[in-house]
C-alpha cells in the first residue's frame, strides 16, 4: 500500500509521465487491484503508445484476469516493438 501511494503523489506532482502511470499499475496490480491497475496503464497508454514497460504490465494482467486473447494482442504488439525480449513470447507461449 505504501507504493501506490507514493506513486499516487507522484503521478499528481507529473501526471504527464506514463512510466509513473505504469509503475502507478504495477503497484495496484501487486496489491491485488488488477481492474484499477488496468485502469493506471490504460492512462499511460494515452500518453505513451508504444512504450513496452507498459505493455507489458498490461498484457501481464490481461493474462492474470484470463482475458488472454486481449493478452495477446497487446503481446503481439509488443513483439514488433521489442522483438527481442524473451519474456514477451514467454508470455504469448503460455496463452
Amino acid at each position: 500500500m505504501e507504493a501506490e501511494q507514493h506513486f499516487e503523489n507522484a503521478t499528481a506532482i507529473n501526471s504527464n509521465q506514463a512510466t509513473l502511470w505504469t509503475y502507478r499499475g504495477m503497484a495496484c496490480h501487486n496489491c491485488g487491484k488488477t481492474n484499477k491497475a488496468l485502469t493506471y496503464f490504460e492512462k499511460a497508454r494515452m500518453i505513451d503508445p508504444l512504450n513496452p514497460l507498459n505493455k507489458y504490465q498490461a498484457a501481464n494482467v490481461l493474462f492474470t484476469l484470463e482475458r488472454y486473447q486481449e493478452s495477446l494482442l497487446v503481446l503481439e504488439e509488443l513483439s514488433h516493438i521489442v522483438p527481442k525480449e524473451a519474456p514477451v513470447f514467454v508470455m504469448i507461449g503460455k496463452i
